[in-house]
């Protein structure tokens, strides 16, 4: 789990999904917004019950999708809020792949 200092909380997420640039992979959208007043990077993940049906499956994607975020935390920028909305298929990805998708995204958006 992410520290509190690193999650969204709920109007902020609204403000995200509403304002922010969103950019597209084939496994993930990211829609990212920077605010000025803050310290560190927040994150939020969104995976919808169409992506993977059994709630263990969804669980392990968070699981590893705040894993990566939290290794390579130390390369985003600190004024950037960032909601990543995972698509279907992304389950059948190994970690590596997961990772490399990560990132690719994340220096498509210039977050990092």
């Amino acid at each position: 789990m992410l520290a509190k200092k690193g999650r969204i909380n709920k109007h902020l997420l609204r403000e995200i999904l509403k304002r922010g640039t969103k950019i597209e992979t084939r496994f993930i959208l990211l829609k990212t917004l920077k605010i000025n007043n803050q310290k560190s990077p927040k994150f939020a993940f969104i995976i919808p019950q169409r992506t993977a049906k059994k709630s263990t499956a969804r669980n392990k994607i968070k699981r590893r999708a705040r894993h990566i975020t939290k290794k390579i935390s130390h390369l985003f920028n600190s004024n950037s809020a960032s909601v990543f909305l995972l698509k279907k298929g992304i389950d059948k990805l190994k970690f590596k792949e997961l990772e490399d998708v990560f990132l690719e995204i994340l220096q498509r958006a210039k977050t990092i």
